[in-house]
C-alpha cells in the first residue's frame, strides 16, 4: 500500500480523501489545510489520519510518505513549489497543469529529476463510460476512424464569478481553463493533438474583456481529417425555470455514431453499456494508477507530457479570441 499526503481540503481534496477509502493501492495517511475547522472535521471522521495546518509542519514527516496529492486553488501553487520540491516525492496535481503554459512548464521543470514526477489529475478520461468508449474505438482489428467530434459540458451553476475563481489573476481563466480543460483533455485522448481553428469566449452573453472571467467558450479544431467542436458553459440552458446540466460527447466514426455521457455509451442509438454517473469508480482508479507508478518506479513521460498539448490548445484559444475581439478576453497569465 502506497502512503500519500493530501495538501488542500477544498471540495476536490475531500473527494480525493473519500476516494482513497476505495483505492486498492493508495492510502491517504496525512492531510494539510490552513482551515482549522476543516482539519477538526477530518480528524473526527478519520482519527487514523495525521493533520497539519501548514506544509512546513508536514515536511518533517515526509519519510512516512510515498507521494503527494495537491488540490489547491490555482494561484496558491507558485509560492509553495519550493516546499513541495523539498518532499522529493512524486506528485499528483489537480488540473489545470498551470494557469498558463509558462507556469505549467515551470512546474514540470521542477519535477524533471530522478525519483520524482508530476502528473495531472483528470477524472473524466477515467470514468467508466469514457474508458469503455476509448477501448471500443481502439479494440478489434483496425481502430475506428473518427471523422467528427462534438463535446459539450454545461455545469448548471448560477453564480459564475464568485471567490478566487472570479479573479482573472488568481484563476488564470474561466470556463475554458476550468471545466473546459476536461473536455480538451478528453477529446485529445480520442483524437490526438488537435489544431485549433477558432475560439470564442463570452461573459454574461458578451465577448469577455481582459477584466472578465468567461462563463462560456466554444472551440473549433481539427485533428487530421477529424473535425472537432467543443462547447463549455458554467451555467446551462433554461428549462422550466431551472438551469440544466449537460455533459455528452458524440463521435462520428467509420463504425457509426457513438454517444457517451456519464451514464453510458450508445452506438447508433443502441445502448452498449450503462454505469453510475458519479466518481465512485473513477477517482480511486486514478489513485491506483498513481500508486502503481510509484511502486514500480514507472514514469510514463508520454502520459505526463501529453498535458502540455492541452495547455497549448487552451493558450492558443485565448490568443485567438483576443484576435477576434481586440477589446480583449480574460488575461490568461
Amino acid at each position: 500500500m502506497v502512503n500519500l499526503g493530501l495538501i488542500g481540503l477544498g471540495s476536490q481534496g475531500l473527494e480525493h480523501l473519500e476516494a482513497s477509502a476505495f483505492s486498492k493501492k493508495a492510502k491517504i495517511t496525512m492531510v494539510c489545510d490552513s482551515n482549522p475547522n476543516t482539519l477538526i472535521k477530518v480528524k473526527e471522521a478519520r482519527p487514523d489520519i495525521l493533520t497539519f495546518s501548514s506544509i512546513e509542519e508536514m515536511l518533517p514527516n515526509k519519510g512516512a510518505l510515498n507521494g503527494l496529492v495537491l488540490s489547491l486553488p490555482h494561484h496558491q501553487y507558485g509560492p509553495i513549489w519550493a516546499a513541495i520540491e523539498s518532499f522529493h516525492l512524486p506528485v499528483l496535481k489537480e488540473k489545470p497543469l498551470g494557469r498558463n503554459l509558462a507556469e505549467a512548464m515551470q512546474f514540470f521543470s521542477i519535477f524533471s529529476k530522478p525519483g520524482v514526477f508530476l502528473k495531472t489529475a483528470i477524472q473524466r478520461r477515467y470514468h467508466p463510460s469514457y474508458s469503455f468508449l476509448a477501448n471500443r474505438i481502439k479494440s478489434g482489428g483496425e481502430p475506428s476512424r473518427i471523422m467528427e467530434v462534438m463535446a459539450t459540458l454545461h455545469l448548471g451553476k448560477k453564480d459564475n464569478h464568485s471567490g478566487w475563481r472570479g479573479d482573472p489573476i488568481k484563476s488564470g481563466g474561466g470556463a475554458l481553463l476550468d471545466c473546459g480543460y476536461h473536455l480538451v483533455d478528453l477529446v485529445t485522448s480520442f483524437t490526438g493533438q488537435m489544431e485549433l481553428i477558432s475560439a470564442n469566449l463570452w461573459c454574461d452573453g458578451k465577448p469577455a474583456t481582459n477584466q472578465m472571467i468567461e462563463d462560456q467558450a466554444t472551440l473549433y479544431a481539427k485533428a487530421g481529417n477529424c473535425w472537432i467542436f467543443i462547447e463549455i458553459r458554467k451555467d446551462g440552458e433554461m428549462k422550466n425555470g431551472n438551469i440544466q446540466k449537460k455533459e455528452e460527447i458524440y463521435l462520428r466514426t467509420t463504425d457509426g455514431e457513438y454517444k457517451a455521457d456519464r451514464t453510458g455509451v450508445w452506438l447508433d442509438g443502441k445502448r452498449l453499456m450503462n454505469c453510475d454517473k458519479g466518481w465512485i469508480d473513477t477517482m480511486p482508479k486514478q489513485l491506483d494508477e498513481f500508486a502503481d507508478d510509484i511502486e514500480n518506479k514507472r514514469v510514463d513521460y508520454f502520459a505526463i507530457w501529453e498535458q502540455t498539448p492541452v495547455m497549448r490548445v487552451i493558450e492558443s484559444a485565448y490568443a485567438l479570441a483576443r484576435e477576434s475581439f481586440p477589446t480583449g478576453v480574460v488575461n490568461n497569465g
